[in-house]
Order: structure tokens, then C-alpha cells, then sequence
């Protein structure tokens, strides 16, 4: 007996999706039924524990739910199984830092930078963890590598913004604006960059300029209580005390 193609077309996705329960547990969460995705994922691993991407996405998105003990089990368990993986190893470390274990992602950070030192992504998570330890040395280091392999990417943009963090911890105010610069141009909704670029611009007494860029990150984040009261301070500074109430 002899079948249509297109029926044998729709069998054999069908029967590919049945045998690919990581893409099912993607598609699924890409809807926002991380519930599902979860209990697909969990299921698997009992049959096939190996399967470092089902740990990797599973931890991944149980990350996303809040629920660190979950998460960190099975990032572990991936990086067991792919101790070589500089994108295991990023994860782990982004599990630990989600939950504000800064001590205990440095490690996984560090090994991934190690094992693939064009990884961008690792760069910057260990440069912003460096940065956030006071060790700027350290974290312009590897924020410039991040900068460098990125390029005119939007992606380039947070990178961009930590090392301008390093430079105002250096006092160097000037190059500190050049990379919020930068950072906004890359990504023009970045509020976080645009509030810090005003602050910056109001250090170099540029007041014109720092009014610009604080309205621009209130508008983009109204409910920044930090950008409100960058930019509140501001009105105040050009003697404009109404629009500061």
C-alpha cells in the first residue's frame, strides 16, 4: 500500500519531534509554558541522565523560575558530563551569580574564559563579577577582550557600560563618558547607560548634556527610583525646582 508524501512528510516530524524532547522543551518554553518544558526535561533526564544539553536547558530555565537548589544541581551535573565546555562552565557560573553567589561563579567563570578565550559572553560576566569584587585591573582586562570581540554588535553595549564603571573607579570621568557613549549609541534603550551618562556629563559640569541624557533613561525607565533622583537633583542644579518636585 502506498501513502501520500505529504503523509509521510508529517509522520516523520512527528516522530522527530517525539524523538527530540530538548527542541519540544525549547519550543515550549520559547511560548512560556516553562511548566511544561520543565516536566518534559525532568522526565527525560530519569531515561537519559547523560544528556548534558537536556541539563543545561533545564537548569537554565529553572534559573529563570527562582528555583536555585534545582538549577544549580543540574548545570552541575552538565558541567560533569562536559567539564571541557566553556558554555557549561558559563552557566554554572550565571546560576550562581542569578542567586548572588558571587564567591562560587568566579570558578566556572574563570574555567570557561580558559577554555575558550573567544567567548565573549564568559569575558564579560568574569569582567562585571572582577568589577563588582573592586579588582578593575583585573576586569578592564577582560571587559576590553569582551569589547574587542563583540565589535559594533548591540551585545557590545553592556561591556561598554561596565568599563565605564572601571574608568569612574579610576576617576577618569572623561573616559568613562566615551564608553556610555558608545553603549547608547549601540543600544539606544539602554536606560541604566543613559542614567550613568548624565551623572557623568553633571560631573564634567556639561549641564545641558546631563539633563538630556537623565530624561532620556526616566523616559525609557520610569520607575528607576535612581534616574528619578539623578534627574530631580539636576533640575535642581539648573534652578529648575519645579519640574524637580
Amino acid at each position: 500500500m502506498r501513502y501520500p508524501a505529504c503523509l509521510i512528510l508529517v509522520c516523520a516530524v512527528q516522530l522527530c519531534a517525539q524523538a527530540n524532547p530538548v527542541e519540544q522543551a525549547w519550543a515550549l518554553a520559547a511560548k512560556g509554558e516553562r511548566a511544561a518544558a520543565i516536566r518534559l526535561l525532568y522526565d527525560f533526564v530519569k531515561t537519559s541522565p547523560g544528556d548534558a544539553d537536556a541539563r543545561l536547558l533545564l537548569g537554565s530555565i529553572l534559573q529563570e523560575e527562582g528555583d536555585r537548589a534545582g538549577s544549580i544541581a543540574q548545570l552541575t551535573e552538565a558541567v560533569r558530563l562536559r567539564p571541557n565546555s566553556a558554555e557549561a562552565q558559563n552557566a554554572l557560573g550565571e546560576a550562581y551569580n542569578a542567586f548572588g553567589d558571587l564567591k562560587a561563579a568566579r570558578g566556572p567563570f574563570e574555567k570557561a574564559v580558559a577554555l575558550d578565550p573567544q567567548f565573549a559572553a564568559a569575558q564579560v560576566n568574569l569582567g562585571a563579577l572582577l568589577q563588582q569584587a573592586g579588582e578593575i585591573d583585573a576586569a578592564a582586562a577582560h571587559l576590553d577582550r569582551a569589547i574587542e570581540l563583540l565589535g559594533s554588535k548591540p551585545d557590545a553595549a553592556y561591556p561598554h557600560y561596565l568599563r565605564a564603571k572601571v574608568w569612574s573607579d579610576r576617576g577618569d570621568v572623561q573616559k568613562a563618558v566615551q564608553h556610555l557613549q558608545k553603549a547608547v549609541e549601540l543600544r539606544p534603550d539602554f536606560a541604566e547607560a543613559w542614567s550613568d551618562l548624565g551623572e557623568a556629563r553633571k560631573t564634567l559640569q556639561d549641564n545641558n548634556g546631563a539633563l538630556e541624557a537623565l530624561e532620556r533613561a526616566v523616559s525609557l525607565a520610569p520607575d528607576d527610583a535612581v534616574a528619578q533622583t539623578r534627574l530631580g537633583s539636576q533640575y535642581l542644579n539648573v534652578d529648575e525646582a519645579h519640574l524637580a518636585v
